[in-house]
C-alpha cells in the first residue's frame, strides 16, 4: 500500500498540526452560482405529492438502469457488509464525502432502492437542470442557519421524514476533498438527526484501491472504488443531548476510520489540486 502523505501535505499547505472541521469543511470544489438563490423560507424541502412521487419513482428506475453499468465502467464498484441494511427500518446514512460521484456509488449501488433522501449543498441547486434531476432524486438543499426562518423549515421537513419512518443520508464531513485519503472531521447535523429520532447512524466508508492493468494501460490513475456498509451505531438516548451526540460522532468517526485503513489499498494524490492549494494558502500567509 501507498503511503498516506495526503493529510500531512494538506496540514503543511495550511501551516497546521492538525486539520478541524472549520478547515475540511471548506469545499475543494465549487460549483458556479449560476442562478440566484431561491431557496428561502417558502421553499418546500420535502415534496410529498402524489404525482411527484410517481414521476420521482419512475426517474430513479430509468436512471437506475443508465448509472449502474456506468458507474461499474468508470468506478468497478466493490460493496460490503449490504446484510447491516436488514437490521434497520429508518436510519441516517452517512459517508464520507471524497470523489464527484460518490452520491450517486451510495444510491445506486450500496442502496438500491432504500431511496433516502439526501441533504446536499444548496449550491447545486443553482445550476440549470442539474437542481431538477437531483431533486427527482431526493436531494434536499440544506439552507444557511443564518435564514432562521428558512432553515426551521427545512428542519421541520427533515424531521417529518424521520418520523414517518423514511431516512436521510448526510456526508458528516460537510464538503469535498476528491480523493483524500482520511476521513474527516464531522459536523454535527447527522448526530443530531439520530439523537432527537432515536434512530441508528449507519456508515458507509468508500475507500479506494488501485485500478486494474488494463485501465492502467490506458493512462487511469484514478483509484477505483470500494463502498462498506457497516453495523448501524444507536445513540445513548440515556445522555443529555449534546454529550449523546458528541460521543456518537466521536464512534462513527473511529469506526470509519478504523474501517477505512482496513479497506484502502491504494492512494491517489492530485498534485496539481495540491499544488494549487499550496500557493493559495501561502499567498493568504
Amino acid at each position: 500500500m501507498d503511503k498516506l502523505v495526503s493529510y500531512t501535505e494538506m496540514c503543511e499547505c495550511l501551516h497546521k498540526e492538525t486539520l478541524d472541521v472549520n478547515e475540511t469543511s471548506r469545499n475543494l470544489v465549487n460549483n458556479p452560482t449560476i442562478l440566484r438563490d431561491k431557496v428561502n423560507e417558502k421553499y418546500k424541502f420535502v415534496k410529498k405529492g402524489f404525482f411527484f412521487k410517481v414521476f420521482s419513482f419512475l426517474f430513479y428506475c430509468l436512471a437506475f438502469i443508465i448509472l449502474f453499468p456506468t458507474l461499474w465502467l468508470f468506478y468497478m464498484p466493490k460493496v460490503r457488509g449490504r446484510k447491516n441494511l436488514k437490521k434497520v427500518k429508518n436510519a441516517v446514512f452517512v459517508f464520507n464525502h471524497c470523489f464527484v460521484m460518490d452520491n450517486a456509488i451510495v444510491n445506486v449501488y450500496a442502496l438500491p432502492f432504500i431511496r433516502p433522501y439526501i441533504l446536499t449543498e444548496r449550491d447545486s441547486f443553482q445550476i440549470p437542470v442539474v437542481k431538477d434531476i437531483i431533486r427527482l432524486f431526493r436531494a434536499v438543499p440544506v439552507p444557511s442557519i443564518e435564514d432562521f426562518q428558512t432553515y426551521k423549515n427545512f428542519i421541520r421537513s427533515t424531521d417529518d421524514v424521520l418520523k414517518s419512518g423514511g431516512s436521510i443520508s448526510i456526508c458528516a464531513e460537510g464538503s469535498l476533498w476528491p480523493y483524500f485519503a482520511r476521513i474527516r472531521p464531522f459536523k454535527s447535523g447527522a448526530f443530531r438527526y439520530s439523537v432527537k429520532h432515536n434512530v441508528p447512524i449507519v456508515p458507509i466508508v468508500l475507500s479506494f484501491r488501485k485500478p486494474n492493468w488494463l485501465y492502467r494501460m490506458f493512462g487511469r490513475k484514478k483509484p477505483f472504488i470500494n463502498a462498506n456498509i457497516l453495523e448501524p451505531i444507536y445513540p445513548d438516548t440515556d445522555k443529555p443531548m449534546r454529550e449523546a451526540e458528541q460521543s456518537l460522532s466521536e464512534l462513527t468517526h473511529e469506526t470509519m476510520q478504523t474501517a477505512f485503513t482496513k479497506y484502502n489499498s491504494y492512494v491517489y494524490i492530485d498534485q496539481k489540486r495540491l499544488k494549487k492549494e499550496k500557493a493559495k494558502n501561502d499567498s493568504n500567509v
